[in-house]
């Protein structure tokens, strides 16, 4: 068998996933020791420069003093295995204050007061760049934009520096290679608009900087309506040829575009249709509601373009609760699926979100669960035959004339496709015994899942007033009809116990399930046998 050389095994293990790099520390000795190594890293950095296949996205908020405690890192679908970043890693981030300027390749830049530093964010390495030398004698960094660009072999920073506030900025690239800061002869142009300089894109050996959308130019102006201005990152003698190119935005774009709800950015993609000639071809165009989110009208606070998919955050803290959500899971034999129904402005009227995992999204049904007039137990619901059911509380709070006087079970099928449009709330009755003395107090009343009656699966009803237990099962959905199969009073179970206070029942396998003070009973339902449970 044939051995392996350490400059091989580095090799090889240098190629792989950060992830997999983490795990094998814990293996032996050599591997806990080596991702720390400055070859190591060095190896493994170059080789993550050639790979050009995002995994994961992080999120700092601006809007936090310090950017303390607030890095979070969210992995792309499928990726969530290849990240590799570590909570402690994050943690470190955000203790030591650093803000995180851009990233590339694996790598990123950040910022610490007037220093900049370059990390790997799964070996922890950490590299300080000096910032040229006119920016360590101002003090500030104020007026400048920095991004980091990676190649197969080298990575750059570009830094753009404005610090008169004129149209015209210097630029300069630090190359790793190299070691040094250059100044490019020719200065780069913004316009008469303010540029997203946070926000820079690089494309074709070019960076690029969109404009913002506000109306504050004349219409006369060139620069009336956004834009965007590349400008050509190269070396040596073509340097002087360098000079900045505007790009329209497409003129669907512009509609509008001076509205304080308007906001535009740039994202690296692919090809252009017409580079030279600001040519542009439309992809996709859709309302926020039409993806079916949960939030009906949600606060997108950013977003970006990664792998071909449109990444938009949300405030997380935007209603701040789910006092108002109801969530319940449900398993069939190749999918499972999430209901969720969310009423935020308690109205009869609800919302009904459906969660495929198969799908991997949600999908919000067409027609509105209706709940009627009284609360109904949302945090206890029962799906049988393809439809969810809730039943309505006891109270005594409506007029004897209301459709809604006397409690009931309502019923909505969860169902995809064509048949969405037809879904509606259907209205169970239960049994007239059921009803008589239904506002009593004592009285509460349950439904759960039965078995088969009729080559059906159907659900039973438990009603517990002044310590009797009754028990009915749906025999007809559509007629309501039921039946009834055990009465019993609790004394008469054989509890030790007299008077008894029941803290909440349950019905499992044909057992009646109820929990006193300190211990679980059950009693069967077919067969009248009693145990402890």
């Amino acid at each position: 068998m044939a051995t392996t050389s350490n400059d091989e095994l580095i090799e090889i293990l240098s190629w792989l996933p950060e992830k997999a790099i983490h795990n094998l520390k814990s293996s032996s000795k050599l591997f806990s020791e080596l991702p720390e190594t400055p070859y190591f890293v060095a190896k493994q950095a170059e080789n993550s420069l050639k790979k050009d296949h995002p995994s994961c996205y992080f999120i700092q908020r601006d809007d936090i003093p310090n950017h303390n405690n607030c890095v979070e890192l969210h992995p792309l679908p499928g990726e969530k295995l290849f990240s590799g970043v570590l909570e402690n890693t994050l943690r470190s981030i955000a203790s030591s204050r650093l803000k995180i300027l851009s990233s590339s390749n694996g790598l990123l830049l950040c910022l610490h007061g007037t220093e900049l530093f370059i990390i790997h964010p799964v070996t922890c390495y950490l590299l300080h760049i000096s910032l040229p030398n006119h920016l360590q004698q101002r003090g500030n960094l104020h007026s400048v934009s920095m991004t980091l660009e990676c190649d197969s072999d080298d990575y750059r920073l570009i830094l753009s520096d404005n610090e008169d506030w004129s149209s015209h900025f210097d630029c300069h690239i630090y190359s790793h290679k190299q070691g040094a800061w250059s100044l490019r002869k020719n200065r780069f142009f913004a316009g008469s608009r303010d540029f997203k300089f946070d926000m820079p894109v690089i494309c074709n050996g070019a960076i690029h900087f969109i404009l913002d959308c506000y109306s504050y130019l004349a219409k006369d102006s060139t620069y009336f309506w956004p834009y965007i201005m590349f400008y050509k990152i190269t070396n040596g003698d073509e340097d002087e040829r360098v000079k900045t190119k505007l790009l329209r935005v497409p003129i669907e774009a512009r509609r509008g575009s001076h509205d304080d709800s308007c906001d535009m950015n740039i994202f690296k993609w692919g090809i252009l249709t017409n580079y030279e000639s600001s040519s542009w071809r439309r992809i996709m165009k859709v309302r926020v509601k039409g993806m079916c989110l949960v939030e009906s009208n949600p606060e997108i606070r950013g977003f970006t373009v990664l792998n071909g998919d449109l990444v938009f955050a949300m405030n997380k803290k935007q209603r701040g609760n789910l006092h108002s959500v109801s969530m319940t899971l449900e398993c069939d034999s190749d999918d499972y699926s999430l209901i969720l129904f969310d009423n935020e402005d308690w109205s009869s009227h609800v919302d009904c979100h459906v969660y495929s995992h198969k799908q991997g999204a949600w999908s919000l049904r067409k027609n509105r669960f209706f709940a009627g007039s009284r609360d109904l137990k949302f945090d206890m619901p029962v799906i049988c035959n393809g439809a969810i059911h809730f039943i309505s509380d006891c109270y005594s709070y409506l007029p004897k004339d209301s459709t809604h006087f006397r409690p009931y079970i309502m019923s909505y099928k969860i169902t995809n496709g064509d048949e969405d449009e037809r879904v509606e709330t259907k209205l169970l009755k239960v049994p007239i015994e059921a009803r008589r003395g239904s506002h009593d107090d004592s009285c509460d009343m349950n439904i759960f899942k039965w078995g088969v009656v009729a080559g059906h699966q159907t659900i039973c009803l438990v009603r517990l007033r002044k310590r009797v237990f009754t028990v009915w099962i749906l025999t007809n959905h559509e007629s309501s009809s039921w039946r009834r199969i055990m009465k019993v009073r609790v004394k008469e179970m054989g509890l030790v116990k007299q008077n008894p206070e029941i803290r909440g029942f349950t019905v499992l396998n044909g057992y009646l399930i109820f929990a006193m003070n300190k211990k679980v009973y059950a009693y069967g339902l077919t067969s009248e046998k009693y145990m402890v449970l």
